[in-house]
């Protein structure tokens, strides 16, 4: 495994503790979160330990105890920013989930966080594990350590078994407990216990004093705290410490005062001994000459003093806060770490600003603007953008100019924020990124097309090949790709995601483009729409294999084009000379041409982009791209991507899943573990969310039954997730054969009958089979095929068979009539299923 030792780097250490518990909020029948007193002593503690150990100097340790979750983001983002070399943050105090049986969510509680109760419970003012992650993941640091000392902190896992593969191998999480374990705080006059044995380890070193890493420091605690401590269930278990390695990376973090293993060069030895020296300097220098060097002193100290003009003193800078897109966030943050360092934010030596830059959700950032400006300056516990969106941004980067004015269209009542947006500066052409082999084959060919028509080349060049976008919900680049793929069509929105490549999309284009190589079957064949600039800033993500792309510019795409706007809220009148001096001086610049430079360095274009020459420039931004495409098409406007928005909401769900589970005699080879049948409807409930609903039949029945099935679960919502994997579970085996034409048809009619919103909805049929009983379908099929194609309503077939999904055989027929998929045991039909499901439902792909 690699070690990463960094010493000599520029490192830092957030340390967030929180010992007491406060609100001002009503009471209520759960109350207030308690006092953790030990607490108390953790920081102080820790971060003597991280001095000594020689990674972490005095001024590279931050300690803090944020009153609420925005002025946690906000010590978070600026220890993310100072790092190059190690970034550790730490949490100590109360950690909290919703449900034991929905675990992967952790909240950490702040001061003020209240319990709201509710089912699930509401956490007012506590932040979000899952928020925290991906900040961590945006910082320059090369290794970031996380360390959580908190009740449940197992539960964290989850989010980081999520992440990309290139952020699994620079992320390191240590977990004081595992998941939905509660923990005891220990004695108030001494750090809790498993910061005191983390300190000891730190102090003492491993096995006799050798450095601590990573890996040396949990497997330390692994086995000392279950010899010694216990978790607070009714029937105590061993309290076991869980952590999640950075992929194929050890990271140092103490070298204890005597330790075997310093890397670092010895200090050298002193000379040896010379002859007799005589006493100390100063004593030999004549009087007269002490006088004359005192003299000069004072006439030099008074000229500085007659020559420095009052008040020249450096003071507390003004800190503006910026709101960007996550796509355009690294490219902003290096264009405001180059201003920064720029004469043009300077008075003198005097930084006259600093700038904090943070991105969020696209839409819930327009939502709040829009709808809940007044919140962010008073929240309450349904509503808050700065537990949401982060703090009151007074510069705001978005990925369109139609963003604003989608925010600006408020529905009702009054607004406490204005928003003055400025024409776009910069712009990046959404492209389908496409893997080389398949790609045009000349420049010319490369524009001038719709994205249907790029599609369908793309197709006749590979029958599997498919096409990837970024989740709308999250980036303006995601929401602009989908108004290409509806076209004039939103209402066929849900037919345009089941045509899209399986699984849930990811939240942002460097997401998309390093998930993509960690499997080269799926980078070889998928084309992904993604902004131009990510072809150059989006790839170094890892040291996975990747398929080299070629960028198609489709003509019915919008553009990206990023403007600056300026936020000013009412009652922020105080400083309200200075700021908006410090947002025009830094809009100077941006716009200016070390700006635009900053982003033109980043593969962006200069300018609105509004017509052809504005849009070429002197090389290609990437490898792959054109220098000149053309006329791009038009920025998008706020209507059509508000089209785009409901009709991906309606087809994103919640949706609703009907389960066949064959359960006739020839299953009995294919039936137990999780591999068998059951065991795979099991595992597909991962991509169900608590608002969608399913059901499970069995799908057997005597001679001359009157239905073909028998319900195992009805179709609902089932909030009980461990109950019904535990009904599917119990599922018997019948001696009778199955009949799929009329399990089929009674589903899909079951389907179209549930609601009055089922066309609007995304619905899915699940057929899991072995094919033994398919040949029963016999000359019923075409008749089966056409009532498919009428209801609308995909099915998979997941087939048990390894040639079930071969061409002509019942279950590719029925899944291609239905504009469903064929899974069978060739290739990985559980994941195949679960992102089926996940594509229908709200739940996650894992």
């Amino acid at each position: 495994m690699a070690r990463f030792d960094p010493r000599g780097r520029v490192n830092h250490a957030l340390l967030v503790t929180v010992p007491a518990y406060t609100s001002d909020l009503p009471p209520d029948p759960s109350g207030v979160l308690g006092d953790i007193a030990a607490v108390r002593h953790n920081s102080a503690e820790l971060a003597r330990a991280l001095r000594a150990g020689g990674v972490f100097r005095e001024e590279d340790i931050t300690t803090s105890s944020p009153t609420g979750s925005d002025l946690f983001f906000r010590d978070l983002m600026r220890a993310r920013d100072r790092a190059d070399g190690l970034l550790l943050l730490y949490f100590a105090g109360h950690g909290l989930v919703s449900s034991y049986n929905e675990p992967d969510e952790l909240w950490l509680g702040m001061p003020r966080t209240t319990i709201v109760p509710g089912n699930p419970p509401t956490f007012v003012q506590a932040v979000r594990w899952s928020e925290v992650l991906p900040a961590l993941c945006q910082a320059r640091a090369e290794q970031v350590v996380v360390v959580l000392d908190c009740c449940h902190a197992g539960n964290a896992s989850a989010a980081w078994n999520k992440l990309p593969a290139d952020q699994r191998e620079r992320v390191s999480l240590l977990a004081c407990v595992q998941a939905n374990d509660r923990i005891d705080a220990g004695d108030a006059d001494t750090p809790t216990p498993f910061t005191a044995h983390l300190v000891r380890v730190l102090d003492e070193g491993v096995d006799g004093g050798g450095e601590v890493s990573f890996g040396s420091l949990a497997e330390a605690l692994r086995t000392y705290m279950p010899k010694n401590h216990t978790t607070l269930r009714k029937k105590p278990t061993p309290w076991v410490p869980q952590s999640c390695p950075a992929d194929g990376t050890d990271v140092v973090l103490a070298v204890p005062a005597g330790s075997t293993e310093i890397t670092q060069p010895p200090t050298p030895p002193p000379p040896p001994p010379g002859p007799p020296r005589p006493g100390p300097r100063w004593r030999r220098i004549p009087v007269l000459a002490w006088a004359a060097l005192a003299l000069t002193l004072v006439v030099l100290l008074g000229y500085a003093l007659f020559r420095t003009p009052p008040g020249s003193a450096c003071t507390t800078p003004l800190e503006l806060r910026l709101l960007t897109d996550a796509d355009a966030e690294p490219t902003v943050r290096k264009a405001v770490n180059a201003y920064l360092e720029s004469d043009a934010s300077r008075d003198g030596d005097c930084r006259r600003s600093g700038i904090t830059v943070y991105s969020a959700k696209a839409t819930d950032a327009v939502a709040a603007f829009r709808d809940s400006s007044r919140f962010w300056q008073d929240p309450d516990p349904e509503t808050n953008p700065q537990r949401d969106v982060g703090p009151q941004p007074d510069i705001w980067i978005p990925g369109s100019a139609a963003a604003v004015e989608r925010a600006r269209s408020y529905a009702g009542g009054g607004t406490s924020v204005t928003l003055t947006a400025h024409k776009p500066f910069v712009h990046s052409p959404m492209v389908l990124a496409v893997p080389a082999h398949l790609a045009e084959g000349s420049e010319k060919d490369r524009s001038g097309r719709t994205l249907a028509q790029f599609a369908e080349t793309l197709r006749a060049r590979a029958a599997d090949a498919v096409v990837a976008r970024t989740d709308p919900e999250h980036t303006d680049s995601g929401l602009l790709a989908t108004v290409g793929l509806y076209g004039n069509r939103p209402g066929a929105a849900a037919a345009v995601e089941r045509g899209l490549a399986p699984g849930r999309p990811l939240p942002d284009g460097r997401a998309l483009l390093c998930d993509l190589p960690r499997a080269a079957a799926v980078d070889t064949k998928t084309a992904a729409l993604v902004p131009e600039h990510l072809l150059k800033t989006g790839l170094g993500c890892g040291r996975q294999t990747r398929t080299p792309r070629v960028a198609e510019y489709p003509s019915d795409v919008p553009r990206l084009a990023l403007p600056f706007v300026q936020v000013v809220w009412d009652g922020g009148d105080r400083d309200k000379g200075a700021r908006d001096s410090a947002v025009d001086r830094f809009r100077a610049w941006l716009t200016g041409e070390a700006g635009v430079a900053a982003f033109t360095a980043d593969g962006y274009r200069p300018g609105p982009g509004d017509t052809p020459s504005a849009s070429s420039s002197a090389s290609p931004p990437a490898a792959g791209a054109l220098a000149d495409p053309g006329r791009l098409p038009d920025a998008g406007d706020a209507t059509t991507m508000n089209a785009a928005l409901e009709g991906y909401r309606k087809a994103d769900g919640p949706g609703r899943v009907l389960f066949l589970l064959d359960n006739s005699g020839s299953m009995k080879g294919v039936w137990a573990g999780p591999g068998g049948a059951p065991g795979i409807i099991q595992q597909a409930l991962a991509g169900l969310g608590p608002q969608d609903e399913y059901g499970v039949w069995s799908v057997s029945s005597a001679p001359g039954a009157t239905r073909p099935y028998t319900p195992l679960l009805a179709l609902g919502r089932h909030k009980d997730r461990d109950a019904a994997r535990k009904t599917i579970g119990d599922a018997r085996l019948a001696g009778n054969e199955a009949d799929p034409f009329q399990a089929l048809k009674d589903a899909s009619a079951a389907m179209e009958t549930q609601g009055e919103d089922d066309d609007s909805r995304p619905r899915l049929i699940v057929f899991v089979t072995d094919d033994e009983d398919n040949s029963r379908i016999g000359d019923r099929m075409d008749g089966l095929l056409t009532s498919l194609r009428q209801s609308g309503v995909p099915v998979v077939m997941a087939s048990l068979d390894v040639g079930g999904c071969a061409k002509g055989r019942a279950g590719e027929r029925i899944a291609e009539a239905s504009g469903g998929r064929c899974l069978d045991s060739s290739g990985d039909l559980i994941a195949g299923l679960r992102d089926e499901v996940a594509r229908t439902g709200t739940g996650e792909a894992t």
